[in-house]
């Protein structure tokens, strides 16, 4: 289906277009683009509303605009991602036109703004999860992104002078408002390990869905068995791996290093860099934003890296059973050797502390090819749980690690072993896991012994010849 509108900036004529499943999703999504295509226009026959300024940005952010057709347009602002932008249409669309659209921006004060605020903090989400009988309140992370693409628009209100004072400066994004009666009580990292009868499941899954692929296999089966954090794992390489004896040394883990400025000069403030100085004298607006590290002409480029150093900085050496380094072994016959070239290149890169993730020799690397990011690592481990029809509740990759550590306590190795294992800082953090292991059959006895005791003299108070009873009455 499809929907031809005038576009407001070029004047010519654009279609939006969707596939849908059935003709009542299609007669929904058709009333939504109506609505949002003749908001639009509501500057032209009356006074701006909310909803007509949040279409004009979303106009001049949309990548799919020709910028080189309109001469006699200064767009303010710069286009995103197309995946961006659908997600900014979403988030106007659901939240921001139902309940603070019409409201015109000569009413759009503080108080107004405020209030929305307040009522979108307190409103639940639309989604109801499966065995649940009410929806959740709004998330935080979305009510945050609402926050910020309200106060995205009323910027923009004020570049191009459609309103004269920003109604936001200075305003805290609203905290989101759970009630008494949704409070759910948290739960011991204990709990939050996978049992290896569902964790079997999983990777039974995982064979049967990537058979060509048994890294993902392998990845969350040493997860749950030895208790690397996800960078970690993600990080792991070969010359750290030792399938003689067995063990795997933890030296160092995979990050992201965000892109830094490269320009020379002085900075005019913690955010005003040299380049944004000379963007500005060169274009001769002083207001102009503050260019970004990624923008910056002379920049130091980020990305990921394997970083020979690990979250509680110490080296630790981890054993692994006779069952997973078979599947190490398999995994690592599988890989396809490199060029001599390539191979030398990569020997000296390494040499560095810290070295791109492309001249690591990794042992758990992605299905096309290069590293497992941590998205790709959550997604996975998210798609075992829904394909082995086991509920989540909650538990994402870090339970395997929780999986490990209560699996350790639970065959009786000594609790400063397992520090050493897992890494931890201190023993306290152990303690979390060994109070909800060990609360087993002997302390229940125990508890269920004093209960016995305590009826037993209450039955003798209240006997009038105090008389004992016999046990049970």
């Amino acid at each position: 289906m499809g929907l031809d509108y005038v576009d407001p900036l070029t004047k010519r004529t654009r279609q939006r277009s969707a596939t849908v499943d059935d003709y009542e999703e299609g007669e929904k999504l058709l009333a939504r683009w109506l609505r949002l295509t003749g908001e639009q226009h509501a500057d032209e026959v009356g006074s701006m509303t909310v909803a007509g300024l949040a279409m004009r940005w979303l106009d001049e952010v949309d990548p799919r605009i020709d910028r080189t057709a309109v001469s006699d347009h200064r767009f303010t602002e710069d286009a995103v991602l197309l995946d961006t932008w659908r997600g900014y249409e979403s988030e106007i669309a659901t939240h921001i036109l139902p309940g603070f659209g019409r409201t015109a921006l000569s009413a759009a004060d503080d108080i107004a703004v405020g209030a929305y605020l307040a009522t979108l903090a307190a409103s639940k989400s639309r989604r109801t999860p499966i065995g649940a009988t009410t929806a959740p309140p709004l998330s935080a992370s979305m009510i945050l992104k609402v926050y910020r693409r309200l106060h995205q628009i009323f910027t923009y209100g004020v570049k191009r002078k459609l309103i004269v004072g920003h109604p936001m400066i200075g305003m805290k994004p609203p905290k989101a408002m759970r009630r008494s009666e949704e409070h759910v009580a948290e739960r011991d990292p204990a709990e939050r390990a996978i049992e290896w009868e569902d964790l079997d499941l999983m990777l039974a899954w995982l064979h049967a869905t990537y058979p060509e692929h048994p890294a993902y296999r392998t990845r969350v089966r040493t997860g749950g068995e030895t208790g690397l954090r996800q960078a970690e794992a993600c990080g792991l390489t070969w010359d750290r791996v030792d399938l003689r004896r067995r063990t795997i040394r933890v030296l160092q883990q995979l990050v992201y290093v965000e892109h830094e400025h490269g320009c020379a000069g002085k900075w005019a403030g913690r955010k005003v860099s040299p380049c944004t100085l000379a963007a500005r004298a060169a274009s001769g607006n002083p207001k102009l934003a503050p260019i970004a590290a990624y923008r910056c002409p002379y920049r130091r480029d980020g990305g990921w890296y394997i970083d020979t150093d690990t979250k509680s900085h110490q080296r630790r050496t981890v054993p692994i059973s006779k069952g997973l380094a078979a599947d190490l072994a398999e995994l690592r016959h599988a890989r396809t050797p490199l060029p001599d070239a390539d191979a030398k290149r990569r020997r000296l890169a390494r040499r560095a502390s810290r070295y791109a993730v492309v001249n690591a020799d990794l042992v758990f690397t992605a299905q096309r090819g290069g590293h497992i990011s941590k998205s790709l690592d959550n997604t996975l481990i998210h798609r075992a749980f829904d394909g082995a029809e086991i509920e989540a509740d909650g538990r994402n990759v870090h339970s395997l690690r929780h999986t490990a550590a209560t699996t350790m306590i639970r065959a009786g190795i000594p609790l400063p072993e397992i520090q050493v294992i897992l890494g931890h800082s201190s023993l306290q953090m152990l303690e979390r896991y060994y109070s909800g292991v060990t609360a087993r059959t002997a302390t229940a006895d125990s508890v269920s012994a004093f209960v016995d005791v305590e009826r037993r003299e209450r039955v003798l108070d209240a006997s009038p010849h105090g008389m004992v009873l016999p046990d049970g009455n």
